[in-house]
């Protein structure tokens, strides 16, 4: 088991000096824990390093609280001890922290997972991929990674940053290491037969111009590769984790030659937009504005096109503030696809006052007498957006300053002229 010398979290104890000199020498007799509830007395009195018969001195146990509290594995520590002749019994009171953050180990390579988890846990008790949230734990699992490193030779350092997921938009601690020098030199993706291997691994040409990544291959097996998937209605492709291994042998790439793993799954047609939160704008209307018919291939890129059309046509009546979410819904007797599309329509906008800026009085003058919608109509953005393209020159360009007075439903709008460049 490692153990270094580490820097303070949270200290607090009651040695109980009157007793017996700082300097005189004991023999731990009996270590005992309060307050655990997910490690185990074993497994903190392991973090102390203090074993029975072990010579100790009131300094070291000063020590040995430091040390542990510094590893961020406990929201306080405090010790008691109790002598008997030349016998030192210690207590430890604990309290845990709450394990709430998703851990992501990114390119350890030359460790299988499942021997990655188990070297870590001798060092972090009931590690479960999750740490607590606090800068002294990542310092720690830091420390505790690079010194696995260097116990088997391996190059490179361990680093850590703050990741936000992309599949669930939360924060995760990242560890990966840093100067390996490893890039990727072959990918393969196997069980792809609707999408030829050669345009997925085309796709994905990025991966081999830089050092291995799971994390970035993962995010792009799900991003780009999952889309190319879901544009020809494959809505239940899935890419497992990719397998990486170093190029030792004689016909092996220099480098990191990396397996991805596609489950297509069928396709799915269109079905239907099932509509939400609606009122200023008949679903039949939406319906059109979406653009898809019965039968159709579920085109993700034409759902997300339709989408952008609806948003169009709320804004085209004043809706500035309008928001939709959207959850595909896949029936799989049927391989037919039902969009569920939320609708936070917003206050419909009038409207404000109208100014023009950054060109002379005669070319504003000008334009104002191209300028149709008056104050107090609904502000339509298509018009206005139609204006601002329609009259740019090929010196002169046009750009949209609205202030939104959400109290009164109005946008006061100041229209900007300058030089392109």
């Amino acid at each position: 088991m490692m153990m270094l010398p580490l820097l303070l979290l949270s200290l607090a104890w009651a040695p109980e000096r009157q007793q017996s000199p700082s300097t005189a020498e004991f023999q731990v007799g009996a270590v005992s824990v309060t307050g655990v509830r997910r490690y185990t007395p074993a497994e903190v009195t392991r973090l102390s390093a203090l074993k029975a018969g072990q010579p100790v001195r009131l300094s070291d146990l000063d020590s040995t609280v430091k040390q542990m509290s510094s590893t961020g594995l406990f929201a306080s520590l405090k010790y008691r001890y109790a002598t008997s002749g030349n016998r030192l019994d210690v207590t430890f009171d604990i309290e845990e922290p709450p394990w709430s953050m998703p851990v992501v180990f990114d390119n350890f390579i030359w460790l299988r997972d499942e021997e990655l988890l188990a070297a870590v846990k001798q060092d972090v008790p009931t590690f479960d991929g999750t740490l607590p949230v606090n800068s002294e734990v990542t310092s720690y699992m830091t420390r505790v990674l690079q010194h696995l490193l260097d116990e088997r030779q391996i190059r490179g350092r361990v680093e850590f940053a703050l990741h936000n997921s992309q599949a669930t938009g939360k924060s995760q601690y990242l560890f990966s290491v840093k100067g390996t020098g490893l890039a990727v030199c072959a990918l393969r993706v196997t069980g792809a037969s609707v999408i030829p291997e050669s345009q997925l691994v085309e796709a994905a040409a990025e991966l081999t111009r830089r050092d291995y990544s799971r994390l970035y291959l993962t995010e792009l097996a799900n991003g780009t590769l999952r889309t190319m998937y879901q544009q020809r209605g494959y809505w239940r492709a899935e890419f497992r984790d990719p397998i990486a291994t170093v190029g030792t042998a004689p016909d092996a790439c220099a480098g990191v030659s990396v397996t991805l793993r596609v489950d297509e799954g069928a396709p799915y047609t269109w079905d239907r937009a099932e509509w939400r939160g609606v009122s200023a704008i008949a679903t039949k209307e939406l319906d059109a504005a979406l653009g898809l018919k019965s039968g159709d291939v579920a085109d993700v890129t034409k759902i997300e096109t339709g989408l952008r059309q609806v948003r169009g046509a709320y804004r085209h009546l004043g809706y500035m503030q309008h928001r939709s979410t959207m959850t595909p819904r896949l029936d799989d007797a049927t391989r037919r696809l039902v969009l569920e599309v939320t609708v936070e329509e917003g206050p419909q906008f009038r409207l404000g006052e109208l100014t023009m800026t950054g060109m002379s009085d005669q070319d504003a003058d000008a334009l104002r007498k191209k300028w149709t919608l008056k104050a107090g109509e609904i502000y339509d953005d298509s018009y206005i957006q139609q204006f601002r393209k329609e009259n740019g020159t090929p010196t002169r360009r046009l750009t949209l300053e609205p202030a939104i007075d959400t109290a009164r439903k109005v946008i006061d709008l100041k229209i900007v002229a300058a030089a392109r460049q």
